[in-house]
Order: structure tokens, then C-alpha cells, then sequence
């Protein structure tokens, strides 16, 4: 279904305040250019005005404080008075602040933040003596944009003079929730009661508010571990941890009361359903649903509502639940155990569980423990339950292959390896089991080793293998493809023959194909770890030892993998032994074409042509002097010319283009976008525009291709006029635009280069770093937006500003993005930030956007 995209008025507005010829010119932000100076520029006094100056500062600093909270427009001109004329003293620093926090408080989101903060980094730049109120507001403010880091560093230099007081904790600990960083404020609150400097009512207070938190994050368990330490009783925090749990156990209460009997009795039943296994709990819920968590809050709610009296209903229920707690578990109680991919258990919860009933397991509850501390990442204790289950209940494949899986998926393959040497388990395989399935732990060993790029490790945990369990290892499929990978990965040709000739398994070519795009695609950074002819070197020695013939789908891919590796000679080299195959030619063309859009990607003319030159050659000489490739073979040499950097080769275009009609071919719409796309490169919006009517006329339908493209040349141009223009006349032709438009309009709002960006792309396919690194810097160098600028568009696209996404990169939790069109942002939209951000020189910044990206995933 086709997007619709809809600007706003501001936006529509900004679009034609921007027309012209060179409509980037003008700030993007001119609306903020005063708050911007602020921060960048610093006052410079003038000898003789100094003293009106002063006097001006003085007045409006006087006037501020006579009105508390001060009022906006006095509070603005006493920032402009500060800019003209820095203050002395500390007194007159701590009283701008303190004008400056007293309006800040006043609004949810303020500029006066950044004022106060900007205010005390320049005391400290002057030398002015920092007193502990300009301190403590500083660690406010500081929480308040999101710096949560600089609050502490503040806090602790007060820790070091010995000044930290119960203002300084408050001020940190609010700071933390400000943040979103529940854990750190929960351990500064006990750090405060423990060197007795919060009083009691103020922990509670700080609790409560830990709790509230964490209710609405939806993180009950840390918010009923709160209330039992801290013994925390009030009925709002009551009311709303019931309700939690009523919202965890998919209960409905209508227009009855939390505390109703009826809602309680539906309570109490779905929890004791839940303590007895009837109900199967997530593992990380597993300790909410304890008999000590119902008694506690059912004294929780006893307090809050002193006339509830339980029916009897409630009072059985609680006696069965209470019984519980007697009740050792045996294997009937392995279904409560956690089973991947589940999110993991508590790892205490499992270990004291596992501990009551160690005489009680049998096979199936010792098989239920140890994928319950595998899910928790206790991989010691895991180890440990099933060296005792192969003690009592003998060997089983499964919970080694588990326990082997779970130290792969930490990277420890070396702890994996020591795992099975010292477990023996090669040796019980061979003698108990003879079953080649059985050394697939061994086998995610291998393959982890491979991934990692550690050929040698990989091959010296196949021939101590081969030692231990001899032929057996040859008929493991999984193995047998492991050895095969890090021999060729290695060039050692001669040993993969000698494997390939011992073998005792089938060979598919989809086996081929897969091993062939595992070294092709094996990296190490940026960089390939397998050249590209070893591993068509190993596909034509599989392909001989192992009488297999890849189909020609298969080889097209890895000819474009060639291709975008930058392996143009390699992917030539393959397509030459391909290129006769198949004399039906059903599917010849694939092969063609796969090599032609790999020469377009390197930037090589020379060769493309020669492929559609034998293209050509193949049609006459396999089905007649007459024939001809299809179109979209003439299409694939059109594009060729049109990609060409840095500019296309327009007679070419022209030529080719003349030959497709004056050869009967109509041109479809991917003929017209390979046009316009040619004219867009060559920046010829005009005649670009007149194929796109041209297209239309013939009777062929535009695509989102086709509307893209001609959206990135206007872009290109910074001509966001003729993009309004374009808009409207889409919407006359019922079509609309799509994601893609929405990031090709930010694009251009964040001015990056995209010819220098495909530039440096092709550096990077062709191995030319130290051209990309010149490009990169270049760019870098001319780039004008400021870090400022980037934050300022990238509030109007999202509808947050920096503090939040700070805040929110912090605690994994992204903000809905609210925008001023009908989509929202994807993972290029976060890519062209941090690129802009990257541009502008702010890594910090670049690494908000990445963390906020991760947390929006």
C-alpha cells in the first residue's frame, strides 16, 4: 500500500522561505539564531561602556529577584545583559543562577537550563570561587539536559572538599530520575542512608518515587523488591502495585474497585495458579509469584484498606498457597523451569530451588535445570548439574550440545572446548553412542572459530577429533563443511582434496554455494578475510571432486557478492566459465546480467560492455543470427552509462537508448528511470522532468523509483521549491510519496553530499583508502551545518530535542518520534544523523543517535 506524505504548514512555509537560487544559505534555524550566538559566542566588554554596562546587569539581576519565579522577558533581558557584561563575584554568579533555575522550574522544558549551566562553566572559566548553591543548582540543571555524567562529576568534587550535605543527595538523586537512570538512584538513596545524611522522610519520599517509576516502566519486580526492603506502605504505591499485577495477570476489573472482594478473590486465584505451575510464568516473572510476594501484598493491601475482610474463598486459597512453601520440587515442578529463547530467569530463585530438591531430580528435571541456568547465564552451575546427571543417569547429547551453544553465545569457544576435554565426551560418543549426530557440539565449536576468523583453532579442534573418534568424525555433516571452510580459507588446496576425497557424506551444490559465500563473506572490520580467487579457486575444486554442477542462480549471487566485495577480476574470471553454459538458455541471461551490474558497481565501462557484447554474440549463435537479448539486457548496459562516476557518459545514454527503439523495443518504465536518472546525475533537472512527463504520455505508470529520483535531484539542488512544485503535481497524477522521499527531504534539510558519498562508497568497494580518507575529510572540512544546527532539525523531524535523546539513549527506552508526516523515521533516517553529526565534528553526539537508534530497535 502507497504512503502518503503530508507536510505541515511550518514546513510548507520553511519549504518556500528556502526557495531560490541558493536557499541553503540561510540558517535553517533562523527562528533560534539568538540562542545559538548565546552559546557560542562569548561577551566581549568594551572599555568605555563598561560601566553601563554593569549598571544595566545590576538593574535587571535586582529586578529578577524582586519577582519570584522571575517573569520570561525579564529573565531574557538579564541574559542579554550577562553576555554584555560578565559578573565579578560569586555572589553576583550565584544570584544569576538562582534567577536563572527560579524560571527554569516554572516550565517543563527550558532554555534556562543550558543558561544556568553556561553561567557556572563560565565562573569556573573565570576563576570565580564555586559556592555550594551554584553546585547544587548546577547538578540540577545538568540533570535536567540530560548530562547525568557532569551531575556526578559535580557531586563528587563536592565529596572530595567534604561539602556533600542532604541538598547535594537530593539534587543527585533527582538528577538520576530526571535521566531515566532508576538503578543509579536507587543506589545513591542507599548510599545516603548508609552514612546517615538522608533523613527518613526524605528516603521514603525518594523511594516512593522509585517505585512509582518503576510501575509505570513496568518493571514490577524491581518495584516490589523496593517496597519489602524498604518496608514502603503508602496506599498510592499499594494501589498501584496491585494494579500492576492485575495488568501482569490479564485481569480485567471493569468498574469494580481494586480492592473489591470479587477482584481480590479473581486476584488471589490466577496468583496461586501461577505458584503451582497451572500457568506457565515467563522466567523472568518467575519470582513475582512466590507465596512470601502474596503474603506481603496482601498485608500491603490490608494497610491501605483497613475494612477489607477476605472471604472464604481468599482465606482457602491463601492456606494452599502458604502450603507451597513446604512442597520440594521433583520433576512434575520442571515445567515452571524456564526453557530458551525465553528472557532469563533470576539466577538465585533457580540455584535455591535447585538446591531443595537435589535428591528428588530425575532425568528430566535435571535436563529442565540445567536450560533454566543456561537461560540465566550461570554456565558454572549448569556445568556442575549435568556432570551429576551423567553420573546417575548416564550420557546425553542434548545438554552438552545446550551448555557447548551457551558458551558460543557468550564468544567463550575456548571455555566450550575445555567443556567437552574435560567432560570426555568424545570418548563416550564413539564408545557408547557411535552416532555421528551425537559430535554436533563439537561442530558449533568449529563453526564459532570460523566466524571468528581463527582458521587454525578450527582446524586444531578437527584433528584432535579425528584422533578421538577417528572415521566417525568424517560423517558429520557439519564438521566435514566446517574443515572444508578454514582449509580453503587457508589456500591449503591439497588438504581439502584429501578431506573432500575421505568423506562419507553427500555434497549438494547448495552445500557448494553455502561454503563459497561463507569465505566470500568472512570479515574482519572493513576488510575481507578470504581473497576472492581462493574462494573461486575452491568452488571449481568442490565442483570437480565432488561431481557437482551449480546452477546458474547460484552463481549469479556469487557473482554479485564479487562484485560488491570490489572483486571485479575474480567475479570476470567466474563469469567466463559460465558464460557458454546452459545453451537453452532459460536462464543464461542471469548470468549476463549479474556480471554487467557488478562491472556498473566498480565504475568499469569497459567490461560491462564486453558482457553484453558476448550477450549479443550467445543470442545469435544459439538461436539465430536474428536474435536479440530481451530489454531488460539493454536496460542493464543503459544503466551502466547512467552510474557512471562522477558523471554519466550522456552520448552513450543517447546512443543506447536510440538503439532500443530503432530496434522495435518499447521502453518500459525502468528504461524512463534510467533516463531520469541520467539527467539527474549529470544535474539537467529540466530534461529529466520532461522524460517523467514523456513516460507518462506514452502510457507508462511512474514508480517510487521514478518519484525518488527526481526528488534527489531537486535535493541535490537545494531547490526544495521545485520539490513543493513536484509534490503538488503528483498528487494531480494520484501518486504519492514513501519513506524513502521522507529521508531523501531530511537529506537535504542536513546538506550531505551524496555524489561524495557514492564517491567514498567506491573507494571503499575499489581498495583505494587513501582516496576515501581525502573524500571523507574534504567533506568533513566543507560541511556547514553546526552540532546545534543538526539537533535543531532533528527536533522538527522527530519532535524531541537533544535532552531527551540523551535521556533516552541513556535508559534503552527511544521516545515515539512525532512527526510532521504521515511515517516515522527507520534506520536510514538514524544514519543520516550521525553521518551529519560525524560531518560537523560532534562524535558525542553521533554516539546518541547510534545508542537512541539501538533502543528504538
Amino acid at each position: 500500500m502507497a504512503m502518503a506524505i503530508q507536510l505541515s504548514e511550518t514546513c510548507l512555509r520553511s519549504l518556500l522561505r528556502h526557495s531560490g537560487h541558493a536557499p541553503f544559505r540561510r540558517s535553517f534555524v533562523a527562528r533560534s539564531q539568538h540562542r545559538l550566538f548565546q552559546f557560542n559566542t562569548l561577551p566581549v566588554s568594551c572599555p568605555e561602556s563598561s560601566s553601563s554596562k554593569r549598571d544595566r546587569f545590576e538593574h535587571k539581576l535586582r529586578q529578577c529577584h524582586s519577582h519570584q519565579p522571575p517573569e520570561p522577558k525579564a529573565v531574557s533581558e538579564l541574559w542579554s545583559a550577562y553576555l554584555e557584561w560578565q559578573p565579578q563575584t560569586s555572589n553576583e554568579y550565584e544570584k544569576l543562577m538562582h534567577s536563572l533555575h527560579s524560571r527554569a522550574q516554572a516550565t517543563r522544558r527550558s532554555i534556562n537550563w543550558e543558561r544556568s549551566l553556561k553561567a557556572y562553566q563560565d565562573a569556573m572559566d573565570r576563576g570565580i570561587r564555586i559556592t555550594l548553591p551554584m553546585a547544587h543548582m548546577a547538578i540540577t540543571a545538568y540533570g535536567r539536559t540530560g548530562q547525568l555524567d557532569k551531575a556526578k562529576e559535580t557531586f563528587a568534587q563536592l565529596e572530595q572538599l567534604d561539602l556533600v550535605d542532604e541538598t547535594a543527595y537530593n539534587r543527585l538523586i533527582d538528577a538520576e530520575f530526571n535521566t531515566n537512570r532508576l538503578q543509579d538512584a536507587y543506589l545513591t538513596i542507599q548510599d545516603g542512608k548508609c552514612k546517615g545524611i538522608l533523613k527518613n522522610d526524605v528516603l521514603i519520599r525518594h523511594v516512593d518515587r522509585y517505585v512509582q517509576l518503576s510501575i509505570v516502566k513496568r518493571n514490577i519486580l524491581r518495584a516490589v523488591t523496593a517496597v519489602e526492603e524498604w518496608n514502603v506502605e503508602d496506599a498510592d504505591v499499594t494501589r498501584h502495585l496491585w494494579q500492576s499485577y492485575y495488568d501482569h495477570m490479564d485481569i480485567q476489573l471493569g468498574n469494580r474497585h481494586w480492592s473489591s472482594s470479587e477482584a481480590i478473590d479473581q486476584f488471589v486465584e490466577q496468583f496461586k495458579r501461577r505458584v503451582t505451575g497451572e500457568v506457565r510464568v515467563p522466567c523472568h516473572a518467575l519470582s513475582l509469584y512466590t507465596p512470601d510476594r502474596l503474603d506481603h501484598l496482601m498485608n500491603l493491601m490490608r494497610r491501605a484498606v483497613p475494612t477489607y475482610t477476605p472471604t472464604q474463598k481468599t482465606d482457602t486459597i491463601l492456606y494452599i498457597v502458604s502450603r507451597q512453601r513446604d512442597i520440594r520440587p521433583t520433576a512434575l515442578f520442571s515445567r515452571q523451569l524456564p526453557t530458551p529463547p525465553n528472557p532469563c530467569t533470576s539466577r538465585t530463585y533457580t540455584q535455591s530451588l535447585q538446591q531443595a530438591s537435589v535428591n528428588l531430580l530425575d532425568k528430566d528435571s535435571y535436563e529442565a535445570f540445567i536450560l533454566a541456568f543456561l537461560s540465566a547465564n550461570d554456565m558454572d552451575a549448569a556445568q556442575r548439574m549435568a556432570v551429576n546427571m551423567q553420573k546417575r543417569f548416564g550420557m546425553d547429547t542434548r545438554t552438552h550440545l545446550a551448555i557447548v551453544q551457551g558458551w558460543a553465545q557468550q564468544g567463550e569457544l575456548a571455555q566450550a572446548a575445555r567443556w567437552l576435554d574435560e567432560s570426555k565426551y568424545a570418548t563416550l560418543v564413539k564408545r557408547q553412542l557411535q552416532d555421528p549426530g551425537a559430535l554436533d557440539a563439537y561442530a558449533v565449536v568449529m563453526e564459532g572459530w570460523i566466524s571468528a576468523g581463527e582458521w587454525n583453532k578450527c582446524l586444531d579442534q578437527f584433528k584432535s577429533l579425528k584422533v578421538s573418534v577417528g572415521d566417525l568424525a568424517y560423517k558429520n555433516r557439519r564438521i566435514v563443511k566446517a574443515a572444508t571452510v578454514a582449509m580453503l580459507a587457508q589456500g591449503d588446496f591439497r588438504s581439502t582434496e584429501r578431506l573432500l576425497a575421505r568423506r562419507q557424506i553427500q555434497f549438494t551444490p547448495t552445500t557448494v554455494t553455502r561454503i563459497t559465500q561463507t569465505l566470500l563473506s568472512a570479515r574482519n572490520g572493513e576488510a575481507y578475510r578470504v581473497p576472492g580467487h581462493v574462494a573461486i579457486r575452491g568452488l571449481d575444486m568442490m565442483e570437480r571432486i565432488l561431481d557437482v554442477q551449480m546452477n546458474l542462480v547460484a552463481i549469479r549471487r556469487i557473482i554479485a557478492k564479487l562484485g560488491e566485495r570490489g572483486d571485479l577480476t575474480d567475479a570476470y574470471a567466474l563469469y567466463r566459465n559460465y558464460r557458454h553454459s546452459a545453451t537453452h538458455g532459460r536462464r543464461i541471461h542471469l548470468v549476463f546480467e549479474a556480471m554487467m551490474d557488478a562491472a556498473t558497481d566498480n565504475n568499469n565501462i569497459h567490461v560491462a560492455e564486453q558482457v553484453f557484447f558476448d550477450l549479443c554474440e550467445w543470442y545469435q549463435t544459439h538461436r539465430g543470427p536474428d536474435a536479440r537479448p530481451p530489454l531488460s539486457s539493454y536496460n542493464h548496459l543503459l544503466d551502466t552509462y547512467a552510474s557512471r562516476q562522477p558523471l554519466p557518459h550522456a552520448g552513450k545514454v543517447t546512443k543506447v537508448f536510440q538503439r532500443i527503439v530503432n530496434e522495435g523495443y518499447e521502453p518500459d518504465t525502468a528504461t524512463y528511470n534510467i533516463l531520469i536518472k541520467a539527467f539527474v546525475n549529470l544535474s539537467n533537472l529540466q530534461a529529466a522532468h520532461s522524460i517523467f512527463q514523456t513516460m507518462i504520455k506514452a502510457g507508462q505508470k511512474p514508480d517510487k523509483w521514478t518519484v525518488n529520483t527526481l526528488i534527489q535531484g531537486w535535493v541535490d539542488e537545494h531547490d526544495l521549491a521545485g520539490v513543493k512544485r513536484f509534490m503538488q503535481e503528483l498528487g494531480t497524477l494520484d501518486l504519492s510519496l514513501d519513506t524513502v522521499s521522507f529521508n531523501l527531504l531530511v537529506k537535504g534539510l542536513l546538506r550531505l553530499d551524496r555524489r561524495r558519498m557514492s564517491a567514498i562508497r567506491l573507494c571503499r568497494r575499489l581498495h583505494r583508502p587513501s582516496m576515501m580518507k581525502k573524500l571523507q575529510r574534504e567533506g568533513n572540512d566543507e560541511y556547514s551545518l553546526s552540532s546545534e544546527n543538526i539537533w535543531t532539525i532533528f527536533e522538527s523531524i522527530f519532535g524531541f530535542g537533544r535532552a531527551e535523546a540523551i535521556t533516552a539513549a541513556a535508559s534503552a527506552a527511544s521516545p515515539r518520534p512525532v512527526t510532521g508526516y504521515n511515517t516515522t523515521p527507520d534506520e536510514v533516517t538514524f544514519k543520516l544523523f550521525i553521518k551529519a553529526f560525524q560531518s560537523a565534528k560532534d562524535e558525542a553526539s553521533a554516539g546518541t543517535i547510534k545508542n537512541l537508534w539501538k533502543a528504538s530497535l
